[in-house]
């Protein structure tokens, strides 16, 4: 458990249950199936209902393990009335999450939503990009357990149209980790075509948190060499024409058949 004070966490869920069941218990959290919920020390009891059916659902902790019954039956890995109910306690304390911040000391949260930035972040080295959402409020990049709280839709709402339909279709293309932090892509003509859109349309960041800007100015490739101990050391650089602006080669993002680095 990565926090005494919770009952339990996404992870623990995550633990404790399959991809399809995770996927499942959260429509069913938001199609508002989950009543009568007791919170307990230890301890999270409801009633699951969908139609006609109604189920007893309960999860407990004992030590660092979760147990999930429905009607008093065990049940493993969790289905999806009981995701349904880990559900409803994560929105819970989300939503109460000042009196678990006062307790914990800690915010990850990605909220507000209006205040996410998109930053790219490069490994030079492999020639990947990371993607990610980033909250400079709490200083908290995009992972897992956000998608496990929020809707992908959710977490975008708040951008502008253009650019949600850019961040739609690189979901769409990859699927929506491609935006979890250090989640390494390798460059590809898709992404190259839809870094530049972002940063056309002023909604990308750098690594240290400023914007990308088009900068329109030419540049030329510099190459230089020199003797050391009867070794020629040869390095290149993009130099700007008129400007100060030089980026080692190795450094620079080259976005595929495109004029932009």
């Amino acid at each position: 458990m990565k926090n005494h004070t919770l009952l339990f966490d996404e992870f623990d869920v995550k633990e404790h249950s399959t991809i399809d069941y995770l996927k499942r218990g959260k429509k069913a959290f938001n199609s508002k199936q989950i009543h009568n919920v007791t919170l307990q020390k230890d301890s999270l009891t409801g009633t699951y209902k969908r139609g006609p059916i109604e189920r007893k659902v309960k999860i407990k902790r004992i030590d660092t393990k979760l147990i999930g019954t429905i009607d008093d039956e065990p049940i493993q890995p969790f289905t999806s009335p009981l995701t349904a109910l880990a559900y409803w306690y994560i929105n819970y304390i989300n939503e109460n999450k000042q009196i678990t911040l006062s307790e914990s000391g800690e915010n990850h949260s990605l909220e507000p939503f209006n205040k996410l930035q998109i930053t790219l972040i490069y490994d030079a080295l492999h020639d990947k990009v990371n993607l990610t959402f980033y909250q400079p409020e709490t200083q908290t990049y995009c992972d897992e357990s956000h998608l496990f709280i929020h809707s992908f839709s959710q977490i975008i709402q708040n951008f502008d149209s253009t650019t949600q339909n850019l961040i739609e279709k690189m979901a769409q293309h990859f699927d929506e980790t491609i935006f979890y932090a250090k989640q390494w892509v390798k460059m590809d003509m898709f992404l190259s075509n839809h870094i530049v859109l972002l940063i056309k349309n002023n909604m990308l960041y750098s690594e240290k948190h400023k914007k990308i800007a088009v900068n329109n100015s030419e540049i030329h490739l510099k190459t230089t060499c020199k003797i050391n101990q009867n070794q020629i050391m040869t390095s290149f650089n993009w130099i700007q024409n008129k400007g100060n602006i030089i980026i080692p080669i190795h450094q620079a993002l080259q976005c595929n058949r495109s004029d932009y680095i």
